[in-house]
């Protein structure tokens, strides 16, 4: 026996030599290949934009190869503020002499992005890997990011255009809402203003008359204040063109008339007057409104000034930036009331540029505009919110309907065998002295039939669940979010199956990392096209990707007079989608509706349709919590529709206006491969 032993110690004792000769060849080969490049034998640039949609981060590699021919791998991971990494990794091949350049597209969502731009760091590295994995050369760039900055757009309508120019603050930042911006000024006029529009944080209109435009310019004026607009009006001597073309219920004032600091005048719509009192209750503008801090702090002394009904009257204080005006709350957005002509010449030759940012300012403090939104940048794109974590994983529970009957028979056998029955056979034949090799040798066996028997329980492979979300109002555009594990200890990938416009990591502070380049996350860009993955830690660690598709899907919801009460739904819903929906959820402001079942082509009466769902919500997530986690338990199929339901509201919530949703199961898969995916479809409409 001991003799046996001994030849198996020595057996061992070989293998472990001979497994240490191999790996010190590997090592050796290795070195050998990573000694085949020179750092200077490359050269890379990195550059930073935008991508037109405003949801991504474009870099622009450019690698030159001075050294021999090249295939390998160049990898950009951006510095996320000490959460997990993400590495973007692009399969290259560059033969001696040659130039290779692409775009590295990041979903700016997945970045901590004022950490970033703003932070001590906003490092960008991009590492040269040559085929083995092997670093061939790494640059460093510094505060990467800070050198994108979202310009807050400022449009002018006037006859003076060129005397506003230092609303441009002269390159200088003011700070609006949630941070400091520059401003980007835009020149407009009667035939572009409406094209504009939407474009705009701000809207100047100064030395203009209103009344040459059309009802539908004012309308859209109008609308576009209530829904979060900053208007912005310059009165002095020409308060009477400015307020032209829109009515006083809008403007929540009235000018009385323009006091001519020349000549003392007080000018009315009518005509000239000089008693001023019996309008005004007040011989002195400046006593009716305390603007002469203003001319005491800015110089202004000889402005014509609008005196306007109900704003700001003297109390016998003077008010620190009331001098500038009186802005007001307007629906989302806010009006602002210069008393003084903007372009007046005795206001340019001030102190202009400080004179603006005030102005900026005051009209910023008087909107409803969410701090948490107002041009924070990661929050374009494809949104992230904590139950939708718990949404995808409901998806996930629908059909993983384990049997652990087989399990329990398996766990029952073995305990059986590995205790008394072996210990018996081993006597019967005396050979007791073999339990030590007989218990492992079980064990081993019975992981292998767990391991081949998991496969049929959804425990082996890679599995991964989907929502796909479309936006039918808006030419096609999809995007999906992936929730994904696998069995798997090792570095796993998973193939995404059509072309992507960028993709990524569906959160920004996943864990924390010391070391930015030794990443988490991975996305790769070869010829077969974008795979996702990470380096997990433990087995079915679960995690979630986002992607944004590159081509529209066609197809659209039509919808009529939708509204939705506590008490009633009413309006047409008609399905053009080409696919059939199980459910569709209608949301309106707080309240919401889930009807079931509505096919292809089929147009239905909201209000004769059967409702599975019909409440008042307080929030978005309340939807989540009264539709998918009330019906877990009783109804998985149904939980996982409200659950893709929800995750498809998420996307839609900030437009303005009622939505229309409907969800198809077993909608397209987001993955091509050999890996389990349960993926859903939601279709939506804004109304």
């Amino acid at each position: 026996m001991r003799k046996w032993i001994n030849k198996a110690a020595a057996g061992f004792l070989a293998a472990m030599i001979l497994s240490g000769t191999v790996f010190a060849a590997f090592e050796l080969h290795a070195g050998a290949a990573k000694s085949d490049y020179d750092d200077d034998d490359f050269t890379i640039d990195a550059k930073l934009s935008l991508s037109a949609s405003a949801e991504s981060f474009d870099i622009t590699v450019e690698v030159t190869n001075d050294g021999p021919d090249f295939e390998g791998t160049v990898r950009v991971i951006p510095d996320n503020g000490g959460s997990w990494t993400c590495a973007y990794d692009t399969v290259i091949s560059l033969s001696k002499g040659s130039t290779k350049q692409f775009v590295v597209s990041i979903p700016i969502s997945s970045l901590d992005i004022y950490y970033n731009r703003y932070g001590q760091t906003g490092t960008l590295f991009v590492i040269l890997l040559d085929q083995n994995g092997n670093k061939v050369t790494t640059e460093k760039y510094s505060r990467f990011f800070q050198g994108y900055q979202e310009k807050v757009p400022v449009g002018i309508l006037s006859d003076k255009y060129d005397e506003l120019d230092y609303f441009s603050l002269y390159g200088g930042s003011v700070f609006v809402i949630n941070n400091n911006y520059p401003i980007e000024l835009m020149e407009l006029s009667k035939n572009t203003l409406t094209d504009e529009l939407e474009k705009l944080d701000y809207l100047i209109i100064d030395q203009y008359d209103t009344s040459q435009l059309s009802e539908d310019a004012i309308a859209a004026i109008e609308e576009w204040t209530n829904h979060g607009g900053m208007l912005i009006f310059g009165t002095g001597a020409y308060a009477y063109d400015v307020f032209g073309g829109f009515d006083s219920q809008f403007l929540q004032t009235e000018c009385l008339g323009i006091y001519m600091a020349g000549t003392g005048d007080f000018v009315t719509e009518q005509g000239r007057r000089r008693d001023m009192y019996s309008e005004t209750g007040s011989y002195s503008p400046y006593d009716y409104y305390g603007v002469s801090i203003d001319m005491y702090l800015n110089n202004i002394y000889e402005t014509d000034t609008a005196i306007l009904d109900g704003l700001s009257q003297y109390d016998g204080y003077y008010h620190y930036g009331q001098g500038y005006g009186n802005s007001l709350s307007s629906g989302s957005g806010s009006i602002t009331y210069l008393y003084y002509a903007l372009s007046d010449p005795d206001v340019v030759n001030a102190s202009a540029a400080y004179v603006a940012e005030n102005i900026f300012s005051m009209a910023a403090e008087q909107t409803k505009l969410d701090n948490a939104t107002f041009h924070n940048t990661d929050e374009s794109g494809i949104r992230y919110v904590y139950n939708i974590k718990s949404a995808l994983g409901i998806i996930d529970m629908e059909k993983a309907n384990i049997n652990y009957d087989m399990l329990n028979i398996l766990i029952a056998i073995y305990v059986i065998l590995i205790g008394p029955v072996v210990y018996l056979v081993l006597r019967y034949y005396k050979k007791r002295e073999l339990y030590w090799v007989a218990v492992p040798a079980l064990a081993l066996l019975f992981v292998g039939i767990v391991s081949f028997a998991g496969k049929g329980f959804r425990i082996a492979d890679t599995t991964v669940c989907s929502v796909t979300f479309v936006n039918t109002g808006n030419n096609g555009e999809s995007g999906s979010v992936l929730y994904a594990y696998s069995a798997d200890h090792d570095d796993w990938l998973i193939s995404l199956a059509d072309e992507c416009a960028y993709a990524g990591p569906l959160q920004k502070d996943y864990g924390w990392s010391s070391d930015p380049t030794e990443y988490y996350f991975r996305v790769v860009e070869d010829l077969s096209g974008t795979s996702v993955g990470i380096r997990p830690s433990t087995s079915f660690e679960t995690t979630m990707f986002q992607c944004r598709a590159a081509d529209p899907v066609k197809g659209e919801i039509l919808a009529e007079d939708i509204e939705v009460t506590s008490r009633s739904v009413k309006g047409h819903v008609t399905n053009e989608t080409g696919y059939d929906f199980s459910c569709m959820l209608i949301y309106d402001n707080r309240y919401f509706a889930v009807v079931e079942g509505v096919e292809d082509g089929e147009e239905i009466n909201l209000k004769n349709a059967e409702m599975l769902e019909h409440g008042d919500s307080s929030s978005i997530d309340d939807i989540f919590w009264m539709t998918a986690e009330r019906n877990y338990e009783d109804n998985k199929s149904l939980a996982a529709q409200m659950a893709a339901l929800y995750v498809g509201l998420r996307q839609a919530v900030d437009y303005q206006g009622t939505v229309i949703l409907g969800v198809v199961p077993n909608y397209d898969r987001v993955t091509e491969g050999n890996y389990k995916e349960t993926s859903y479809g939601v279709f939506y409409y804004i109304q």
